[in-house]
């Protein structure tokens, strides 16, 4: 197809398709003529997944062009192929082991190093998750810590229980039919099923109220 037929396809405009290609993101068509270029399927794939990758997931061009990278020369490992891509993870996001400030020892370590001591305890290589993950962890445990809230290590492992088991079976739906596909799956599957788990979450709870509460009476009421 030429490239007015491509952006017919895709719902993409000429002068997006003509910008993609100087960036990269999407693989020269054949070239029939000097001036003339013909396309297929697989570019009307590539354009609607850098344009979830931009709308849904909401990710700059620098990051889809990383991702991209990774796509063409995939690495060994469907774990290697989506952790380089910044899918599970944030742009600039080192290794956690290359960090020699974290002291995991010290009792009162609050953030970043609190999480990785957390990790170890419950037998994960903090080495195989990324660092921005750890610092927002930290981040809300302090925050918890901080605001008198009460939550017990049996209540954090249970977190831990459900939402492994659960995070698993999503992972295990990964598709592996091709490279492209299987990043498609996590960047979209991300963001658009995030709120979605709050929202469900949160119908739980009312749910649960209604069952354990519905008929005893508020404290003070009791109290009378």
């Amino acid at each position: 197809m030429r490239i007015s037929e491509l952006s017919g396809s895709s719902g993409v405009p000429v002068a997006t398709i003509k910008f993609y290609l100087r960036l990269g993101l999407l693989h020269d068509g054949r070239h029939t003529s000097a001036t003339q270029a013909s396309y297929d399927d697989s570019h009307v794939d590539r354009l609607k997944m850098v344009r979830a990758l931009v709308g849904v997931g909401g990710m700059s061009l620098a990051r889809v062009k990383s991702i991209i990278a990774v796509i063409e020369n995939p690495p060994q490992t469907m774990h290697e192929l989506l952790g380089p891509a910044s899918l599970m993870g944030r742009p600039g996001d080192v290794d956690c082991d290359a960090l020699d400030v974290l002291d995991e020892t010290d009792p009162e370590a609050t953030g970043h190093a609190r999480v990785h001591r957390l990790l170890r305890e419950w037998g994960w290589d903090p080495a195989e998750s990324f660092c921005s993950t750890h610092i927002e962890m930290g981040d809300a445990l302090d925050a918890i810590e901080d605001s008198g809230f009460a939550l017990s290590d049996l209540a954090l492992g249970d977190y831990r229980d459900h939402l492994t088991a659960l995070a698993a079976k999503e992972v295990a739906r990964t598709p592996t039919t091709s490279s492209e596909a299987a990043v498609r799956y996590v960047a979209l599957g991300v963001p658009l099923v995030e709120p979605l788990l709050l929202a469900i979450r949160r119908l739980g709870h009312q749910h649960a109220s209604a069952a354990i509460f519905s008929g005893s009476a508020a404290p003070e009421q009791a109290a009378r």
